[in-house]
């Protein structure tokens, strides 16, 4: 190659490879800025990730930070058994970052440290379908800018309603749920604690949602009370079903996860 047809290229060549960098840094996934991971001996007080700024604090089990991470409800993590070890994170990143963000540096830290290795399967698996009954749903819907609601009679004084969740309580000596501001996935989900099946969400209802519901639980015999069955209670009060399917559902397979961490 003549030195002057090199001189001609180079401008371009550089320009090329600037590019090239620009993607791989573009691909390459969020991490925190820096982050402790190490054994602990139990859960701390708080549920969930705890923030306050940039700084992230949650102890936790591995199902359950696998679950946060990839946006998965631990039953449908299948690898990591019944096993009550609890890691603490200590984290810090960018105070703008997004709970999207959040997510996929959680992925990496648990890749970095602790050797995760996933994968997704499509395995059928018996389900019940949560889909509006006949009348239809008969929810409060939540205007984005409304106020939360207050909680009802009969729960502690003080007690900051559950925005965003569905919150399980024992009232009149049967369970029951209060709900603020939830989503009908979040309801499916919920709902396998109760019938110790999968549930999908086929309802097709956008927004977010107000409700209690009072019920009898199967799966606690001691608990009784004036209420329906959670079957009953889900159609009278919420105007919704559960309708048993054999459906595919997606899994997400733990290949390998170290117990402990690699030092920080």
């Amino acid at each position: 190659m003549s030195r002057t047809l090199y001189k001609t290229m180079r401008p371009a060549i550089v320009t090329i490879l600037a590019g090239a960098v620009s993607v791989l840094l573009a691909q390459a996934p969020p991490a925190f800025d820096v982050a402790s991971v190490k054994v602990a001996d139990g859960p701390t007080i708080g549920i969930g990730l705890q923030r306050s700024g940039g700084r992230i604090t949650w102890t936790a089990t591995r199902a359950t930070l696998v679950g946060y991470a990839f946006q998965v409800p631990y039953y449908r993590i299948m690898g990591l058994g019944a096993e009550r070890l609890w890691i603490a994170i200590q984290a810090e990143t960018d105070p703008s970052a997004s709970e999207a963000q959040i997510r996929l540096m959680l992925q990496k830290l648990l890749a970095d440290r602790l050797q995760l290795v996933v994968h997704r399967e499509t395995k059928d698996r018996q389900v019940f379908a949560l889909t509006v009954a006949k009348g239809g749903p008969k929810m409060k819907l939540v205007k984005p800018d409304e106020a939360v609601s207050p909680l009802p009679k009969g729960i502690l004084r003080g007690m900051t309603p559950p925005d965003g969740q569905m919150v399980g309580f024992v009232l009149n000596n049967h369970p029951s749920y209060i709900a603020r501001r939830v989503t009908m996935q979040q309801v499916a989900d919920a709902l396998f604690t109760d019938t110790e099946t999968i549930v999908l969400d086929k309802t097709g209802l956008p927004g977010a949602f107000d409700f209690e519901l009072n019920f009898v639980s199967d799966t606690s015999p001691t608990l009784n009370g004036d209420a329906p069955s959670l079957f009953m209670a889900l159609q009278e009060q919420l105007g919704l079903k559960l309708e048993k399917q054999i459906a595919p559902v997606e899994m997400l397979v733990v290949d390998r996860m170290e117990k402990t961490p690699t030092a920080n």
